[in-house]
């Protein structure tokens, strides 16, 4: 309901060693993968406009002040890099 374009990302995933499934070899194990929809795993792809509000679900970088649960709005879309604004907290 937010105006402007809608940005697609995908998550990253890649095979090593196809061989390495044994019985499982015939199964495309990244499409398997990214139909699964189990709850506390992240979809494979997230849709994004700015202006939409997110939590963070998990802060690697402490340090800057944000933390596990925080809200934000965003701000700006890259290729490869979100960019959002603190709303409180």
């Amino acid at each position: 309901m937010l105006p402007g374009d809608l940005k697609s990302y995908l998550s990253y995933d890649t095979l090593l060693n196809a061989n390495d499934y044994g019985p499982f070899n015939d199964i495309k194990a990244p499409k398997l993968l990214h139909s699964l929809k189990i709850s506390g795993l992240l979809n494979h792809f997230l849709d994004l406009k700015v202006g939409a509000p997110v939590i963070l679900l998990r802060n690697l970088n402490q340090s800057i002040g944000l933390y596990n649960g925080a809200r934000l709005i965003v701000s700006k879309l890259g290729d490869r890099v979100i960019e959002v604004k603190v709303l409180f907290g």
